[in-house]
């Protein structure tokens, strides 16, 4: 046990599993979406939609617009 605590390595049980497991889909749904949005924002600007457009339909800032 003094092991452990001194490494630092330890595993969450209980209700704090399920919240950070929770957590851990929410985000990664939030980050897959975002991606997708960059995905439809570039063929957007391939077919040569204009900034302000892509960022009314796809709700990214133009600063990751103009990254594009």
């Amino acid at each position: 046990m003094t092991q452990l605590k001194t490494s630092g390595l330890f595993e969450i049980v209980g209700p704090e599993k399920k919240a950070l497991q929770k957590w851990n889909i929410e985000t990664e749904m939030k980050r897959a979406r975002k991606e997708e949005r960059i995905v439809v924002a570039k063929r957007m600007k391939k077919k040569g939609y204009d900034t302000a457009t892509i960022k009314e339909l796809t709700r990214l800032s133009v600063t990751a617009i103009g990254k594009l």
